[in-house]
Parts: C-alpha cells; sequence; structure tokens
C-alpha cells in the first residue's frame, strides 16, 4: 500500500512539470464598452438626438392630453360630489362621466402607441450600431 501511495504521489509531482513543458500562448482579453459606443460614435450621437427629441415630443403629448383630462376630472368629481347622498348623476352628468372615460382611454392608447414606437426606434438604432460592429469587434480579434 506504502508502495502504491508514494507512487501516486511521485506521479502527481511529475504532472505539473510535464504540463508545464507545454507552454500555452498568452490570454488577450478584448472588452467592447457597448454603453460608450452607443453614446459617443457619430453616427449614435445623431440617432441619439433625433430619440431624444421623439422622447421630448411623447412627453409633450402626454401633458398636452393630460392637462384638460385633469381639469375635467376635478371638474365631474366635484359634481359628483354635490349629488345628495344615495341619489345618481342625472344624463347629462352621466354623459359627461362616459365621455370623459372615453377621452381618457383614447389618451392612453395614443400614448402607449408612441411609447411602443420610441421603443421600435431605439431598439432599432441598437440592432443596425451592432451590426456595423460585429465585423470591426471581428477583426479586432483576429
Amino acid at each position: 500500500m506504502n508502495k502504491f501511495t508514494l507512487g501516486v504521489a511521485l506521479a502527481a509531482l511529475a504532472l505539473p512539470v510535464a504540463a508545464s513543458a507545454q507552454q500555452l500562448p498568452g490570454a488577450i482579453v478584448a472588452i467592447v464598452d457597448n454603453e460608450r459606443i452607443l453614446t459617443q460614435c457619430t453616427a449614435c450621437v445623431a440617432a441619439n438626438a433625433q430619440l431624444q427629441a421623439q422622447q421630448a415630443q411623447a412627453q409633450a403629448r402626454a401633458q398636452a392630453l393630460g392637462g384638460p383630462l385633469q381639469t375635467e376630472e376635478q371638474a365631474i368629481r366635484a359634481l359628483v360630489a354635490a349629488i345628495p347622498q344615495g341619489q345618481q348623476p342625472d344624463a347629462a352628468l352621466q354623459q359627461r362621466i362616459q365621455t370623459f372615460q372615453t377621452q381618457q382611454a383614447n389618451a392612453q392608447r395614443e400614448l402607449q402607441t408612441l411609447q411602443q414606437t420610441l421603443g421600435r426606434n431605439v431598439a432599432y438604432v441598437r440592432q443596425q450600431i451592432g451590426e456595423r460592429l460585429q465585423p470591426i469587434v471581428s477583426q479586432v480579434m483576429q
């Protein structure tokens, strides 16, 4: 048993010597900072400016839609609060509430569509940059 253990120990000591005889090439590590590329390349700066303009337009539209809706909501809440307890709103107020709810739903749909469009535009820009960046990264890797 001691001879077997001694043989295994000698083999284990010889293994690093054999492994070190085969020199591995030095590792090369390349880091691609995508965020930096997306914010600093010439095409990216232009694309980001357009995307920011689209975002600003979406925010302006949200404010344009939200202001009148908020005013109308406050007016309707005041009218509903003035109704004596136990009574229902009259037909005119019910119609006004229904019109408000329709306008609110339409505004939400419009804003959601704007946000989806903006999201698709951002994804498209990133895809285009990635497609143009891939050959450069491949060339540097070789």
